[in-house]
């Protein structure tokens, strides 16, 4: 697992360690200008003569053994098993492949679970279709660079469009291609890109759905000379990504490229003389698909009385979507078979499990179960979300690669109520249970549990984002079984220690969420915090 990650997750190094592994070219080339499945296999290639080892994760503490049942290697099982229904949309042809929103994979992989659940013994099984707006539906994307006379080109593998792009001509645009930085205000002024096709550096922030790009496309659409807009996110290696654009950007066609496509359509303008500018010929056929449907999958385990705990996590997801949430589904149905196991007469409170799709668009799934059963979520006393959990952290090294570590990518722990008792329970868990953690705890729904927000059910659990987030290297390498069984574990040790303790004493010295009327849409509102921070951030690009 270490080596494969390693050698997809590059970035572009010294020339120098190129040729001192000798695969560079000869004197006075460009050793970087390569495509990049050469460039990967010369980068790998240096590593090997520079070595490496496996480092084994931390076990789980043994505990008092309560816990016992909740094995990693189990959980990851489930996970391969959730895996297989986004690789059967990749067999089927789909450019953008997964288990995504409405999709016969995203429909399967919820009746999966539903039956999974039945299976332990749950009651009040339910799959709900969720019927969804139109969709925008990718058919078709292509890239490739002009490399010569005639009809010679070279096809850049990475290319995927920006969700929401409009289509191109169907015989594609061809057009000069012009570098533009960062694409701020600075690197645009002054810059002709009348008939040209402008590529963008763009600084992944929170994994690749988050980035500065978004702010560029938006700042080229405006000035209105531009056919198309190249993102070239530099997030490591090769990857496809799936980017999302400013209210601007879908004007314009618009695609991504991985770092090391980016790199070397960038060495192509620099390489090209003066008279004959580097070109590229862009594809894009999407469309408006109408009456599709989501899912939200539901079941409930009892419990001694009237008051309910919850789990919840999202189905859907882009290409393997393992961290993107494939791990907090096979935890919740890891942590379902755990609770099932158990006698009645040890829950205080009956448990909810949810698992939901539509996240990817405005988290349709539980929006649409919570509009459903606010008699349920008046008697919940909280709600437990996990997304993106147990991602292996991604590091950079000083050889200028990037390399899996032993742990985990930290995560967040939120808590929309600001509850001492629950705050606690979830600190706790993560230090004895060696769950890295932001040190700030965050005062608002986070994740796809935003659907929850306007029946004001207090809300809590773990959200990361990873170096995988949003992109093809979210596969099942990307999670270790020792990972998912540290936070089953933490996350059952939480349930414990709060299903010890009565409503009166989880409220205490909680401040509820409330939802400013200035919001008109639950996606909107639990949103807005991120997207302040965001488009601060973004700003300085």
């Amino acid at each position: 697992m270490e080596s494969k990650i390693a050698r997809r997750a590059f970035s572009v190094v010294l020339t120098g360690l190129l040729l001192a592994a000798g695969a560079g070219p000869s004197h006075g080339q460009d050793a970087s200008f390569l495509p990049a499945p050469e460039l990967e296999a010369r980068l790998e290639r240096a590593l090997g003569e520079a070595g490496r080892h496996a480092v084994l994760p931390p076990a789980a503490p043994p505990g008092d053994g309560r816990y016992a049942d909740l094995r990693g290697e189990e959980i990851h099982r489930d996970l391969a098993r959730l895996t297989e229904f986004s690789l059967e949309s990749r067999r089927s042809g789909q450019p953008i492949w997964g288990r995504v929103m409405g999709t016969p994979a995203e429909r399967r992989a919820a009746e999966w679970v539903r039956d999974r659940f039945r299976a332990l013994g749950l009651e009040q099984v339910e799959l709900t279709p969720v019927p969804l707006e139109p969709q925008w539906t990718l058919r078709e994307v292509g890239l490739t660079l002009r490399a010569g006379e005639g009809d010679s080109s070279v096809p850049l593998a990475s290319a995927m469009a920006g969700y929401g792009s409009p289509s191109t001509p169907p015989e594609g645009i061809e057009a000069p291609l012009v570098y533009v930085g960062l694409g701020t205000p600075a690197d645009l002024r002054d810059r002709d890109l009348k008939g040209k096709i402008a590529l963008v550096h763009s600084r992944a922030l929170a994994g690749a759905s988050f980035h500065t790009g978004e702010s560029a496309v938006s700042r080229i659409v405006a000035a209105g000379d531009a056919v198309g807009v190249i993102v070239m996110v530099d997030q490591p290696g090769n990857a496809q990504v799936l980017t999302r654009n400013g209210p601007d950007g879908p004007k314009l066609p618009n695609l991504s490229v991985g770092f090391l496509d980016g790199t070397y359509l960038r060495k192509a303008i620099e390489h090209a003389p003066a008279d004959a500018p580097a070109r590229v010929r862009m594809r894009i056929r999407a469309e408006r698909v109408e009456g599709l449907a989501s899912v939200a999958v539901s079941a409930m385990l009892p419990g001694q009385g009237d008051e309910v705990l919850g789990f919840q996590a999202h189905l859907d997801g882009y290409w393997q979507a393992v961290t993107d949430n494939g791990g907090g589904v096979a935890t919740v149905l890891a942590l379902a078979r755990h609770y099932a196991a158990r006698p009645k007469h040890e829950r205080r409170r009956s448990l909810l499990f949810l698992v939901t799709g539509g996240h990817e668009n405005g988290s349709v799934g539980a929006s649409h179960f919570a509009r459903h059963h606010r008699e349920l979520l008046a008697r919940t006393t909280l709600v437990l979300e996990l997304e993106h959990v147990a991602s292996t952290l991604v590091s950079g090294t000083i050889g200028g690669h990037y390399q899996p570590t032993s742990i985990e990518a930290p995560v967040g722990i939120f808590v929309t109520n600001r509850s001492p008792a629950v705050l606690s329970a979830l600190r706790a868990a993560s230090e004895h249970y060696a769950i890295p953690v932001n040190q700030d705890h965050l005062p608002f729904y986070w994740g796809d549990i935003i659907g929850l927000m306007p029946t004001g059910v207090p809300c809590a659990g773990w959200i990361g984002s990873n170096f995988y987030y949003h992109s093809s290297l979210d596969s099942l390498e990307a999670v270790r079984p020792r990972s998912l069984e540290r936070i089953a574990r933490a996350t059952a040790s939480v349930v414990d220690a709060l299903d010890a303790m009565d409503r009166k004493a989880l409220e205490a010295g909680s401040t509820p969420f409330v939802m400013p009327k200035t919001y008109e849409g639950a996606d909107k509102e639990l949103m807005s915090p991120l997207r302040v921070l965001l488009e601060f951030t973004r700003s300085l690009w």
